[in-house]
């Protein structure tokens, strides 16, 4: 219910009659709308694609010498410590794949890395999760295989990871 008023008025006022309003209680669409900044198409291709190379930054500043591209970077950070020069290293290292493929390998990245962190076998090692070591990969796909075996999904979770790995082999020299 809003009430109109020729009168000025003050602050109470105005904060009263927005309190007065209320959505009905059989109302049910209000969960389901979200609330997102409208943007076209290249806006959110750009926002996504420098997401992406933030994340990957992100990973392989593990251990900049486990990919081919670590020391251009680090050698662009300490010229630009704003990171626009490693951000354009990357995305010419991305090409033209698509932002939201480059958002799903980081992610897998980052699950398998925190994995390797809370992982009792690998912190004996003394180890980083970058480079990947065979015996820490092979681990990862026992432990995604128990987690499935038990919940019954995560089915794609491991070959997700594996043309992840793929992927940061052909595209950052992982």
């Amino acid at each position: 219910e809003v009430v109109h008023s020729s009168s000025v008025e003050g602050p109470e006022v105005s904060q009263s009659k927005l309190t007065a309003f209320a959505l009905p209680d059989e109302a049910q669409y209000v969960h389901a709308v979200k609330s997102m900044r409208d943007m076209s198409y290249f806006e959110d291709k750009n926002q996504k694609l420098e997401l992406a190379c933030a994340q990957w930054l992100n990973i392989l500043s593990t251990c900049w010498s486990a990919s081919g591209i670590g020391p251009q970077l680090v050698s662009a950070l300490q010229q630009d410590n704003s990171g626009v020069e490693a951000v354009t290293i990357l995305k010419s290292c991305f090409g033209v794949k698509s932002p939201a493929t480059l958002l799903k390998r980081a992610s897998a990245f980052r699950k398998y890395m925190a994995w390797f962190d809370k992982n009792p076998a690998c912190q004996e090692l003394n180890k980083s999760s970058l480079p990947l070591d065979e015996s820490s990969v092979w681990l990862y796909f026992n432990w995604l295989r128990d987690q499935r075996i038990a919940s019954a999904k995560g089915f794609t979770v491991p070959t997700s990871f594996l043309e992840s790995v793929r992927f940061a082999k052909f595209t950052v020299d992982l």
